[in-house]
């Protein structure tokens, strides 16, 4: 994972309001976000940051698990008791772990010099410090080496580009698309239409950069991963 390019770094801070004790907390990430298939719900406030963000969570002023999120929403939801929240984040359950030991304020700042410490907001952490945060989690748990290491890329390749350019990743998608649709390079497609398993029905208006601009007749336009949708079977031309 070294080697990808990610969208972004945050750290997402949980309080004791919400979990009395780090136990909970484990058991949170552990168990409770994999049995909802990923689903971390939120009370107000969105994290604003783009998909395939790199998540550090921390909770008792500590990074204590980690994990890829795929897709955000503000949107009403309920938990399995009831309990109505303000939105969604989406996580890639394979990453997901909590960490065999929790990283503090001293240890982070030796892979992110320019940290000052932990609060209850939602901080962004610049995308130069990846490979030193990243070498610091496998120096730190072994999920993060070896063959969990491999297990774990696999899974992040399919939300994260895929290669060691954004520029190889942009052409290399472009011409998967093109391909699929009998497009020649430089030449304009004809009007596409799709279904989205979540979206519904709406118009490809764009391609660019590897993702797909729709016009859905909802929920307007949205900007879509093409390789990401294509393997999660989200997507199919109509």
């Amino acid at each position: 994972m070294g080697n990808r390019i990610i969208s972004s770094i945050r750290i997402l801070p949980s309080d004791k309001a919400t979990f009395e004790t780090e136990m909970e907390f484990r058991s949170f990430i552990q168990s409770t976000m994999p049995k909802r298939g990923g689903y971390y719900y939120f009370p107000n406030q969105m994290m604003n940051c783009p998909e395939n963000t790199f998540v550090l969570f921390q909770y008792d002023g500590m990074i204590r698990a980690t994990g890829v999120l795929v897709d955000r929403e503000k949107t009403a939801v309920f938990d399995e008791r009831g309990a109505k929240y303000g939105g969604y984040y989406l996580f890639d359950v394979p990453t997901l772990h909590y960490l065999a030991n929790p990283i503090d304020k001293n240890t982070f700042r030796k892979a992110c010099p320019e940290f000052i410490g932990f609060n209850q907001t939602k901080q962004i952490i610049s995308l130069k410090y990846w490979d030193a945060i990243f070498s610091l989690l496998q120096n730190m748990d072994s999920f993060y080496t070896g063959e969990s290491q491999r297990l774990v890329r696999e899974a992040i390749e399919e939300k994260m580009f895929a290669f060691k350019g954004q520029e190889d990743y942009r052409k290399n998608a472009d011409a998967k698309y093109n391909a699929s649709h009998g497009v020649k390079a430089g030449k304009n497609k004809k009007v596409e239409r799709i279904r989205h398993k979540k979206f519904g029905e709406g118009t490809v208006v764009e391609r660019k950069d590897g993702f797909l601009i729709v016009q859905f007749k909802e929920v307007g336009r949205k900007q879509l991963n093409y390789e990401i949708c294509v393997q999660k079977g989200l997507i199919e031309f109509v």
